[in-house]
């Protein structure tokens, strides 16, 4: 369910209320991971399944970006993978489709000469174009577990990686802890690239200082217990936040891609202010894993305390064990000692 609200408004920024995930939808979600053996075909009629009784948009474009789409592609149903696409555009739904792009949507080369396609993406730019215009960066907050004003919260921030969205942020770190005895907050950036795909940009900075003015003002918040956290070009977004200006405590990072201007005066800085810094990475990262190991050592180097968590087998992606990496982390980050 979705709900339209706004509850502050700022200049760049604006709170709203979370989409709540259906019970269709998360059964449609359970069936393919028990279907992960079966024939594609067999997930392909879970999907459509799946869409008929989706119940927001935000699903529905869940299981046409993440799963219909590409299945209706890799079996050569190209007619109906379109027609999936132009009847989303005529509901709003648009995609962060790019033609010239080929390393994040390969599929997509198959229609490269295809006229619908191409007819397709024009309303689907226009659409895109149309969303960006007012285009907010928005967050929602998740009080804790019998949440009182009248008793100071840390509080954790998280955001999303490069492209992405906060819905599916609050889902990945989902954690018994933070949902106990956290103040959480997941921003969405404005740059829309999809209708649930979006990035930070060159105003993610303010933006996010700005969403830290508002929370502290409205909500109950121990100002000493602060932590940021991020996966990807979201874990780079919270290392340069963590410079000067949110007053963090640490920070709590998932395959995080290491900032230009990350080196030794930088780490020093964190030394000086008894900052703390957890990094969950997998060493099958290839674009980032070097520059993970990097930033550790920098760290290691200035005496800043931290902890560098590695996976073998594991890409640019979450582990399984992530919830119980995060409880870990911040009881890590929140202790003195």
């Amino acid at each position: 369910m979705i709900f339209n609200s706004y509850f502050v408004f700022g200049q760049n920024v604006v709170e709203v209320q979370r989409t709540e995930l259906s019970k269709e939808f998360n059964e449609t979600v359970k069936k393919a991971i028990q279907y992960k053996d079966s024939t594609i075909y067999k997930k392909i009629e879970n999907f459509e399944n799946g869409l008929k009784i989706a119940k927001s948009r935000y699903e529905k474009y869940r299981i046409i970006f993440n799963s219909l789409g590409q299945r209706y592609t890799s079996t050569k149903q190209y007619d109906k993978a379109i027609d999936l696409w132009i009847a989303a555009n005529k509901e709003g739904i648009f995609f962060p489709f790019d033609l010239n792009d080929k390393d994040d949507l390969p599929y997509l080369q198959k229609y490269i000469d295809n006229k619908r396609f191409r007819d397709f993406l024009l309303v689907n730019d226009r659409l895109r174009d149309s969303a960006n215009i007012n285009s907010k960066t928005e967050y929602f907050v998740n009080l804790p577990v019998n949440y009182s004003p009248h008793v100071k919260y840390p509080l954790i921030i998280v955001m999303h990686g490069g492209s992405g969205n906060n819905i599916n942020a609050y889902y990945d770190w989902e954690s018994k802890e933070i949902n106990k005895d956290f103040i959480s907050v997941y921003p969405r950036g404005k740059e829309m690239e999809g209708s649930h795909s979006s990035r930070y940009g060159q105003s993610g900075i303010t933006d996010i200082n700005e969403i830290y003015q508002q929370v502290i003002k409205k909500y109950s918040i121990d100002t000493l217990k602060i932590i940021l956290a991020g996966q990807s070009l979201g874990g780079h977004l919270a290392i340069r936040l963590s410079y000067n200006t949110i007053p963090a405590r640490g920070l709590l990072l998932a395959f995080p891609v290491k900032p230009v201007d990350f080196d030794y005066k930088k780490a020093i800085e964190f030394k000086k202010r008894n900052f703390k810094i957890v990094m969950v990475c997998g060493e099958r990262d290839d674009d980032f894993f070097p520059g993970q190991q990097e930033m550790s050592n920098i760290l290691d180097s200035a005496k800043v305390e931290n902890r560098f968590i590695r996976y073998p087998e594991l890409g640019h992606g979450f582990p399984k064990d992530f919830s119980e990496q995060i409880a870990k982390g911040l009881q890590y980050l929140l202790t003195n000692e």
